[in-house]
């Protein structure tokens, strides 16, 4: 008898083929955000609840702060495995998925799940950047050598640049609509 597979993450697939131009909005206080209608938050009845229900209240807070507003920018300094963007605004037109997550214990299972989710997606229409997490990122180019990422990592040592996009303890993702500002996030 054999184990069917783990189904793909239907919000990723999903989310990649319907994200529109229109920047999302929180709410009250009208978060700075180019173009676009606003748009309820992705926790509000944007993607379904348990979609976004796998987070703490702390990290899921962070991570809907963003929400509507403009994508913080990639660090300029970063280093990177593969080839780096030149920055968010390259990648405006497309889809953005931003990922963390970490090649230590099963890390690395998150990449795996996003790539098939994303495989039929083509890749003029999104774009996905990896952001290692500060855990294990000192070993992270000697377990992306034996086994490559499918897309570029940008290393994150201090943990600034998963700060500023509000991933903490658990792998979580931001969905920049073609516009660069946070549509959804933690999906």
């Amino acid at each position: 008898m054999s184990r069917s597979p783990r189904p793909v993450p239907s919000a990723i697939l999903l989310l990649a083929g319907v994200v529109g131009t229109a920047g999302a909005q929180t709410g009250a206080t009208p978060p700075p955000a180019r173009g676009g209608d606003a748009k309820a938050p992705a926790t509000d009845g944007g993607v379904p609840r348990e979609w976004t229900e796998k987070l703490d209240r702390e990290d899921r807070a962070a991570l809907d702060a963003l929400v509507g507003r403009e994508a913080p920018s990639l660090p300029k300094d970063a280093t990177w495995i593969g080839t780096a963007p030149g920055g968010l605004d390259d990648l405006r037109g497309k889809v953005v998925v931003l990922q963390s997550f970490s090649t230590t214990g099963g890390g690395f299972r998150t990449v795996t799940r996003l790539a098939e989710a994303l495989r039929t997606i083509p890749a003029q229409d999104v774009a996905v950047i990896l952001v290692h997490t500060p855990d294990g990122v000192d070993r992270a180019p000697t377990a992306l050598e034996r086994n490559p990422a499918p897309y570029p990592v940008l290393l994150d040592p201090t943990g600034e640049t998963c700060d500023s996009y509000g991933f903490f303890r658990r792998p979580s993702n931001l969905v920049l609509d073609r516009q660069g500002n946070v549509r959804f996030g933690g999906l």
